[in-house]
């Protein structure tokens, strides 16, 4: 039996395919405006699966970014209070060296032990150094800190890592017992830095120049240990750097792999848009021919 077509079903047809036509012609003209050729997830499931993966392998690098530079604060400001701490030991030991030498009187011993005391506090004063809140040295210890104004270490020697890449973290900090010295109440001459000093200002003031002049050893076994640990410092940087150089490469990439799924190519975006405002247009030519009156109330 032959179907009977109505000039409802025909309208209706043709309102169909033209409101389509209308929305091929905006989503292309929505492509060409945002720059994206992924408008909703219905465009390309398979697509927005792969940008959905790679945004938060994006998130992942800048996280690791973050760590990374928060680890190269760690390790700058260490290396750069190390480095002033040698300075203020050598002038330490140079006192020490003209002290004990025959031509210095008591006088000058005297003047010598009070500006190596002096430097015994400056000393823990950068064993105190924080960063971002956070005592350098102190390990994960709970102390404002590193070290009580007596010498004193409250830290320990846990180790601070970040993750700074898959697969890899760095630590980013040196307790304070492997810098200056493990304390040794029984024995302070032998003890840390802070106690090595100590000594050395109470046996140049009671003028015991002998043994003065042992603590010598004992500082330049001091300023030994502290560049153990510049250069300990020195490898993580280096380890930083080229997670760094690798995180920033990975990143590239994966910018480059988020951009070929949802950036469009202007030159076929623009073509398209041509090929659906055409589309529209013949469908509006179709349409206006077949339903005149009723587009002409409409314009009414």
């Amino acid at each position: 039996m032959v179907q009977r077509v109505t000039s409802t079903t025909i309208s209706n047809t043709l309102l169909t395919d033209l409101q389509r036509a209308a929305r091929r012609m905006a989503d292309s003209q929505g492509r060409i405006s945002s720059g994206k050729a992924i408008q909703r997830p219905s465009d390309g499931p398979a697509a927005t699966l792969r940008a959905l993966d790679t945004r938060a392998e994006l998130r992942r690098q800048a996280q690791y970014e973050r760590n990374a530079t928060d680890a190269e604060g760690w390790l700058n400001m260490a290396d750069a209070t190390l480095m002033t701490s040698v300075e203020r030991l050598t002038r330490a030991r140079d006192l020490l060296v003209g002290a004990v030498n025959g031509a210095a009187d008591q006088r000058s011993r005297d003047a010598s032990a009070a500006e190596v005391e002096s430097i015994r506090s400056e000393l823990i004063d950068m064993a105190n150094t924080s960063y971002l809140g956070r005592p350098l040295f102190a390990g994960s210890a709970s102390t404002p800190t590193a070290y009580t104004d007596a010498g004193e270490y409250q830290g320990d020697g846990a180790p601070i890592t970040r993750a700074i890449g898959p697969g890899s973290e760095v630590q980013v900090n040196v307790s304070g017992e492997t810098v200056f010295g493990v304390r040794d109440p029984g024995d302070p001459a032998n003890g840390d830095l802070f106690q090595v000093l100590e000594q050395a200002v109470a046996d140049l003031r009671a003028g015991d120049v002998a043994a003065a002049g042992q603590g010598l050893e004992r500082i330049d076994a001091a300023m030994d240990r502290i560049g153990v640990s510049q250069a300990t410092l020195g490898t993580r940087a280096r380890q930083l750097e080229a997670q760094a150089s690798r995180n920033s490469s990975t990143t590239i990439d994966l910018k480059a792999g988020l951009s070929e799924v949802e950036d469009i190519d202007y030159a076929q975006a623009i073509i398209e848009v041509k090929t659906e405002e055409m589309a529209y247009q013949a469908a509006l030519s179709v349409t206006a021919k077949v339903i005149q009156p009723t587009l002409i109330d409409f314009l009414r």
